[in-house]
């Protein structure tokens, strides 16, 4: 990404029907391995992070959490070191 635009795109899997139901996506470096990992809510409330993910491919996918209603109305996702101060 640079100054006024995205910077250049990169195919990580041919398209299929399993994508149409990642509802929110959001990139970090989770695991410790220094490579960026990708972390996809789907519709069902499932959290899956692929672990790994480089330019030319997904990571290993790794379950985060199974499906659960509880998590389907999320809107936004995000990730990050947060420092709560009380």
């Amino acid at each position: 990404m640079g100054a006024g635009g995205f910077g250049q795109e990169h195919k990580l899997q041919d398209p299929n029907s399993i994508w149409t139901q990642a509802t929110l996506l959001t990139a970090g470096e989770y695991s410790g391995n220094q490579k960026w990992d990708l972390m996809v809510q789907w519709s069902d409330g499932e959290l899956d992070n692929y672990v790994g993910t480089t330019t030319s491919a997904l990571g290993t996918e790794a379950r985060i959490q199974n499906p659960n209603d509880l998590w389907t109305h999320n809107a936004v996702m995000t990730t990050g070191s947060f420092l709560v101060s009380v």
